[in-house]
């Protein structure tokens, strides 16, 4: 089901689709990590090709003790394993690698579930044939989604099998009986009836208009083509997840080197769901949009798309269709993998005034940016090499996009990077921000350590000066006397801190502290002076705790 769309002379263009319901609000692109995920592996080539596939889930964990069950729904298989932080699995198996058919229905889905936030990627290979997608957990699925209009092939498609020379839209469902509309802007639909992680299979033609999926609870929509004509009367496997319209934005950056070596093969397709236009910089008049158009992305032109409402916007060139990222949604830290036998590359846009501040694990970056026309934003390309490994590439300051892009046999392919963090901070990867807190509740040096426990937290310890400074920075519009988590041994009478850290830096008020009889228990004084001595004081005293959460970290290495 896909508009008819006639394509101009100019040699990179941008289709432009428009449906019928209206978005308000943008939310983000999806999160790349989380507890629970659903995915298939699409047709790739020929399910009867000669060559087996050799798919693969590469699980990454974000957190120690993280317990990962990976099902195969319609084996009833199951696998599970035991990851610590930053600790990564391959998982490969027979029943894994299995890919789907033709059949319009099918429970040959992978259901993935764990503990603690993870980061899923799949990859799905036959031969030289390759796509790796980012699955979106989910929690950042929808019930909304509009198809991209299907980009015209280039060249003739190798006339084997009628079967394949469809583009697919692939449904899958979660845990709950779903019904699902496809639907047209003309009011031509189906209605289907999905099972618990249950898929339905459609086939794109381009004769008829590109469906609008509505769901009664969330659903994974992938959109794919197992066979997409190339050069030399040869094809290539095409897949990418679609987002839902939460997920769309109103500014991309448009990157010249996906360009290269495919110009005049090279379009963006647009995809909204109401009348647009695209505005430009400086400001001209706006180009209105009503229904499917073509327009050019004339080289030297800028590299920004802006538009009046939110869109979808995909890169598609032979071997790759590449969701873009929008710029509100752009992240900090992102996972990467290079895989085996092949080019790999990472390509960054970044701020271009802070560049300085991109990092690949524990150094910085140290290459060529190169200014994106018409923007405040740089692009650069890092070199991976052959083989296999994960790559983490952050900015200490300021957000950013990152994409990865394979070549095999000149054909390449990519996903955008998975984000695992968006927050900046000049430490790394920040999973979990510190957290510095006054309780809400006064009471005894004791009851204050359990409060602070009961929270998650702990009663802070300030065991250097630089510490100190950074908690008192976040309490000085607070006044008055609180405990903090130091305190004398009923045993020895020596001070120690409750994190174990040893006592080499002290900020007693002038006489502090007493002797043993006077205090066991050392408060702290908020002084709007900026002072925030110690001193010590009866453990029954009622005061308020200052509570704290240090930050958590990805591991770089």
């Amino acid at each position: 089901m896909a508009l008819v769309t006639t394509m101009g002379v100019v040699p990179v263009v941008l289709l432009v689709l428009a449906a019928f319901d209206s978005v308000s609000t943008a939310h983000s692109f999806p999160n790349s990590f989380g507890k629970e995920f659903i995915t298939a592996f699409p047709e790739n080539i020929a399910f009867y090709h000669p060559t087996q596939p050799y798919n693969r889930i590469v699980i990454t964990a974000l957190h120690s003790d993280t317990t990962v069950i990976m099902k195969m729904r319609e084996l009833g298989s199951t696998d599970t394993r035991n990851l610590n932080a930053a600790q990564e699995v391959v998982i490969q198996t027979s029943w894994i690698s299995a890919e789907l058919k033709r059949s319009k229905f099918s429970n040959n889905t992978i259901h993935v579930t764990s503990n603690k936030d993870i980061s899923v990627l799949a990859i799905s290979q036959r031969g030289e044939s390759i796509q790796a997608t980012v699955v979106p957990p989910v929690e950042s699925l929808g019930t909304e989604y509009h198809v991209p209009p299907i980009p015209e092939m280039k060249h003739p498609q190798p006339q084997i099998d009628p079967g394949n020379h469809l583009f697919r839209l692939i449904i899958i469902n979660n845990k709950e009986t779903n019904k699902v509309t496809i639907s047209g802007p003309a009011g031509e639909n189906e209605t289907v009836s999905l099972q618990p992680f249950q898929l339905v299979q459609l086939g794109l033609n381009r004769s008829l208009p590109e469906p609008h999926v509505l769901a009664d609870h969330p659903v994974a929509v992938l959109y794919s083509h197992p066979c997409a004509a190339t050069t030399n009367c040869t094809c290539s496997f095409l897949f990418s997840p679609l987002y839902p319209v939460t997920a769309w934005g109103s500014e991309y950056l448009v990157h010249p080197s996906l360009e290269n070596g495919a110009l005049n093969e090279t379009t963006f397709l647009l995809t909204t769901n109401q009348s647009v236009s695209l505005l430009s910089e400086p400001p001209t008049e706006p180009l209105q949009l009503q229904s499917s158009n073509e327009l050019p992305f004339l080289p030297g032109g800028s590299s920004l798309v802006k538009t009046s409402s939110l869109v979808s916007l995909t890169l598609h060139r032979p071997g790759l269709l590449l969701s873009l990222i929008p710029t509100h949604s752009f992240s900090t830290c992102y996972l990467l993998h290079s895989l085996n036998a092949m080019r790999n590359q990472a390509l960054l846009v970044a701020p271009t005034a802070q560049t300085e501040g991109v990092h690949q694990g524990n150094t910085a970056l140290d290459v060529t940016w190169t200014p994106m026309m018409g923007t405040e934003y740089s692009w650069a390309l890092i070199d991976f090499g052959t083989e296999y490994r994960r790559h983490v590439i952050w900015h200490s300051s300021s957000k950013m996009a990152a994409y990865y892009l394979g070549e095999t046999n000149g054909m390449v392919f990519g996903n955008p990077a998975a984000s695992i963090s968006t927050d900046p901070d000049s430490k790394g990867c920040l999973l979990r921000p510190e957290v510095v807190t006054l309780g809400d509740k006064q009471g005894g040096w004791p009851e204050s350590l359990k409060y602070c426990q009961d929270q998650g937290y702990s009663l802070v310890s300030l065991n250097t000066e630089e510490f100190l400074l950074q908690v008192t920075n976040k309490l000085r519009e607070m006044q008055g006397q609180v405990w903090i988590g130091l305190r004398r041994s009923s045993l020895t009478g020596q001070w120690y801190w409750l994190s174990k850290a040893a006592v080499s830096f002290s900020h007693w008020a002038q006489g502090e502290p007493g002797n043993p009889i006077q205090g066991q228990c050392a408060m702290m004084t908020l002084d709007p002076q900026g002072n925030y001595t110690w001193s010590d004081q009866s453990c029954c005293e009622a005061l308020p705790a200052v509570c704290y959460r240090e930050p958590l970290h990805f591991p770089l290495q």
